[in-house]
C-alpha cells in the first residue's frame, strides 16, 4: 500500500490554490443536514503491521477460485499459468531501465511487441497481427466496423453462441455505424446453419463465429465458412488462443480475420479484466487494421 504523508503546511497549500480558507469552506456546499457532525465510533488506531494482518484476515473471508472451482467465467476463467511465462517475459532482451521514449527501451518493447505478433499469426495461420487491442470485446467492435467499412453492408450475422458483453461492447461503440445484428441459433447453443443460409444477403457485412462457442460447443466452421464466402461476406472467427494448440488454425478455413481475448496466456484474472484483445487478419486487411 503507498504511504502518501500531508503535512498541516502541505493541506494548507492545496487549499489555498484551491481558492477557499479551510477544509470547511472547501465543503460548504454540501448541505448541512446530510454532513456528519458527531465523531465516528472508529475502533482505535493500529499500526501498519496490525493493518495488513486485520485486511489478510478480511481477505480470506472471501470465495476465491484459490479455494473453489469458479464456472462465471463469462470469456475470464482461473488458467495455470507455468513458471516458464514469468521466466521468458523478465529476460533482460525485453527490459531496460530507461524511460518510453528513449531508444533503448524502444528495443526491448519492439522485440516483445514482435514476439507476440509472431505467436500470434503462427497459432491463427493469418499474415498478420496488430500489438493487441483493450480486451476481447474491443476486438470484435472494431471487427464489425472494419467489416462495414469494407462491404458498405451494415448487418452483422452472428452463427451460434458469441460472447454477449463482446455484442454488448459493439452495439456501443459502432451505435453510430447503425449495424443490424441478426442471430442464427440453434437450442443447444450451436448454428444453426439453415437459418444461417435463409438470413446471409447483400447486406450482410461479416458472418462471426466463436470457436468454441461461448457455451463450449464446436462448430462446424468450415461449412459457415463455405456459407460465408459464397455471399462475398467476410467471415470473422473469435478464439481462445489456447485452444489452437489443438483446433484447427482460422486460416485453414480461410478465415479472413481472427480476433479474441489474450487473458489465457498467461494474465491472472484481476477482477474480471480487462486483459488484450486480439486482432489477425489477411494482408489484403492490412491498411484497415486497427
Amino acid at each position: 500500500m503507498p504511504f502518501i504523508p500531508n503535512t498541516p503546511a502541505d493541506k494548507q497549500k492545496m487549499l489555498n490554490t484551491i481558492g477557499v480558507k479551510n477544509f470547511e469552506e472547501l465543503i460548504a456546499a454540501i448541505p448541512q443536514d446530510i454532513k456528519l457532525k458527531n465523531e465516528m465510533k472508529l475502533p482505535p488506531a493500529l499500526s501498519e503491521y496490525e493493518v495488513i494482518k486485520l485486511m489478510k484476515q478480511y481477505a480470506k473471508k472471501n470465495i476465491t477460485t484459490e479455494s473453489h472451482i469458479c464456472f462465471l467465467g463469462g470469456g475470464a476463467y482461473d488458467h495455470f499459468t507455468p513458471a516458464i511465462v514469468g521466466a521468458v517475459i523478465e529476460r533482460p532482451e525485453f527490459k531496460t531501465a530507461y524511460t518510453p521514449y528513449q531508444a533503448e527501451v524502444s528495443q526491448g518493447t519492439l522485440q516483445s511487441i514482435y514476439e507476440f505478433q509472431t505467436m500470434i499469426c503462427q497459432l491463427t495461420g493469418m499474415d498478420i497481427c496488430n500489438a493487441s487491442l483493450y480486451d476481447g470485446g474491443m476486438a470484435f467492435a472494431e471487427a464489425a466496423a472494419l467489416a462495414t467499412k469494407k462491404t458498405k453492408a451494415n448487418e452483422i450475422l452472428l452463427a451460434g453462441t458469441i460472447n454477449p458483453h463482446y455484442i454488448e461492447t459493439s452495439q456501443t461503440i459502432n451505435a453510430g455505424l447503425q449495424l443490424q445484428y441478426k442471430y442464427a441459433i440453434n437450442n443447444d447453443g450451436t448454428t444453426n446453419i439453415e437459418q444461417l443460409k435463409s438470413l446471409i444477403s447483400e447486406k450482410t457485412a461479416a458472418v462471426f463465429v466463436q470457436q468454441p462457442n461461448f457455451l463450449g460447443n464446436l462448430e462446424d466452421v468450415f461449412e459457415i465458412e463455405k456459407i460465408a464466402h459464397e455471399h462475398k461476406t467476410l467471415f470473422i472467427v473469435i478464439v481462445n488462443p489456447i485452444t489452437l494448440g489443438l483446433l484447427e488454425a482460422p486460416a485453414n478455413y480461410n478465415a479472413d480475420i481472427v480476433i479474441g481475448d489474450g487473458q489465457s496466456l498467461g494474465l491472472p484474472l484481476n477482477y474480471g479484466g480487462p486483459y488484450l484483445g486480439i486482432f489477425a487478419c489477411k494482408n489484403e486487411f492490412s491498411r484497415m487494421l486497427p
